[in-house]
């Protein structure tokens, strides 16, 4: 028969656990499994990413896996996947409806197919591990920033249109896409290359896409370029021509080029603020030749430009030469 502790013991027992949790509560974060590990009264092992047959607990005491200890533990654990699971399940749904409502529109639905599996792609990408780089979520906060951005794509592929709430937002945004490419002849330099990442900032990962927009009319190619790099988004406008099958930018304006200046504001194409570039150096990126890029992407929208890119592409002798920049090249 074991002899029972004694007061003195007792308390020395008490005066550890205290220790033990203050310790874990002065710290910064817990992932998901070492808060089922630790509210069970267990000590998680570094680097744990499932429950363990055994353990200590955080009185000191040795524990098999079949305390009940380790049954709330898994209990909780069981309960968290089954969370996570139930956010992926809505968003595949989500996404398995908008697929039907775009019916019989074959270019409409592979948009839908393409922008799904470059999410995808971009999620199982920015969430495999911590990003050792500033904005970016800590162990703890990825778990948090994972369910989040899988809120915010369910949220996207139902949200439906204010005209239309039986017709979903982005098979509206692609209609409204193709509606305006329509006003123009197109051709073998028009089309979407956009690259998508989970981009960090705020202690978080947010979804962002950039590249080059490329829009044709006759031999006039008007071009959109967007990037991002340390935190902060640059945009490049271009004007070029196609010239024996190649393309040449003849003005460019925008913060993401050299010897440029700004862009005109939105809606106003012939802004006399304008600092355009009239002699750029050719932009390899922005004057490749064509690969068959796709005609529609909802990731691409081209917002705000809207104005510019029509007044660019039906004027030949846009820009206006009296806002031009010379280089000085």
């Amino acid at each position: 028969m074991s002899t029972p502790p004694t007061e003195q013991a007792r308390i020395a027992a008490a005066a550890q656990l205290r220790a033990t949790l203050l310790d874990y509560f002065a710290r910064e974060y817990w992932t998901p499994l070492e808060g089922c590990l630790i509210v069970s009264g267990i000590h998680p092992l570094p680097d744990c990413t499932e429950i363990p047959l055994g353990g200590v607990g955080l009185d000191n005491k040795p524990l098999n896996a079949g305390s009940s200890r380790f049954h709330d533990a898994r209990h909780m654990w069981d309960a968290w996947g089954d969370y996570r699971e139930s956010q992926l399940e809505e968003g595949e749904e989500a996404y398995v409806k908008i697929l039907a409502k775009a019916g019989s529109d074959t270019e409409i639905q592979v948009m839908l197919v393409r922008s799904q599996k470059r999410w995808i792609s971009a999620r199982d990408k920015g969430f495999d591990g911590t990003m050792d780089v500033p904005g970016a979520p800590d162990k703890g906060a990825l778990a948090q920033s994972l369910l989040q951005a899988m809120r915010s794509r369910t949220a996207e592929l139902t949200e439906t249109s204010h005209a239309n709430p039986a017709l979903p937002h982005l098979i509206e945004l692609a209609s409204a896409q193709r509606k305006f490419l329509g006003q123009f002849t197109g051709g073998a330099f028009a089309g979407f290359d956009m690259n998508c990442d989970f981009l960090p900032g705020g202690g978080t990962l947010s979804y962002g896409c950039f590249g080059v927009r490329r829009y044709q009319n006759l031999d006039r190619v008007c071009m959109v370029q967007d990037d991002w790099a340390s935190g902060h988004v640059s945009q490049v406008q271009s004007v070029a021509k196609v010239v024996r099958g190649k393309l040449e930018e003849v003005a460019v304006c925008g913060d993401g080029e050299a010897d440029a200046g700004q862009c005109p504001d939105a809606g106003n194409p012939d802004d006399p603020a304008a600092q355009w570039n009239r002699h750029p150096a050719q932009s390899p990126g922005r004057t490749a030749s064509s690969q068959n890029w796709p005609q529609l992407d909802t990731d691409a929208d081209a917002g705000a430009v809207l104005d510019w890119l029509r007044v660019c592409l039906t004027d030949s002798h846009y820009p206006p030469a009296q806002v031009a920049k010379q280089s000085g090249k």
